[in-house]
Formats: structure tokens, sequence, C-alpha cells
């Protein structure tokens, strides 16, 4: 296996998921400082406060429904009261959506990866 390989599935297979600022963020920094001085590399560290997404248990309730488990994105603020829901599925519908102040419920093709 060559050295980029070896990289490669370092940081997909053992360490796997690093959004920033988790602990796993943290190993794939180390790791990769680690291989930059053996190849006599050096290396700067530039540090920065972050934001760090711990995931909760999340659901929405609707009217006397049983509540339904979700999945928020990392970044949502914390949300509790009422408010109208809003599903998208193209960017087409996400551009051309009125009500800024909706629950945006995104499905299909659109959610198949992350949306910045």
């Amino acid at each position: 296996m060559n050295r980029t390989e070896t990289v490669l599935r370092t940081l997909a297979e053992d360490i796997g998921a690093r959004p920033t600022g988790t602990e796993a963020n943290e190993a794939a920094n180390a790791y990769l400082q680690g291989m930059a001085w053996e190849l006599g590399y050096e290396v700067t560290e530039l540090h920065f406060d972050c934001r760090r997404w711990e995931y909760g248990p999340s659901r929405v309730v609707a009217d006397s429904a049983a509540p339904v488990p979700i999945q928020p994105g990392p970044f949502s603020a914390p949300l509790r009261g009422e408010f109208p829901v809003a599903v998208v599925e193209t960017l087409d519908d996400l551009r051309s959506l009125q009500d800024r102040g909706s629950v945006l419920i995104i499905r299909g093709e659109l959610a198949a990866e992350p949306l910045m």
C-alpha cells in the first residue's frame, strides 16, 4: 500500500467522520501533522474557536400524532415552538421558498449530500 492510500485509509476508516471541533477532527489533524513532520515539513498550527455540534435526540410533533425522530443539520439552532413546515426537493424549490420562518424539510436528491 502506498503512502497516499495509507493516509486516505487512516482518515476514512480508522478516524472516520471528523467534523470541525470534534476529537476525531483533532486526531486527524495530529495524524496529518505527524505525517508532514516525518516528510521533513515544518508545520504551523492556526488555532481558532469554532462551534462544536453534538447530536442529541430530536423530534417533530404534529398535532396529536406520535413524535417523529429527525436528524437536524449539525449547525441548526435549537428550536421549540409551533412553526409552518416547508418541504423542498430541488434547488428551485429552495430558491422559491416564500415563508422564511418555516421548519425546512429537505428530501429527495437535494438531501443526498451536504448542502452549504
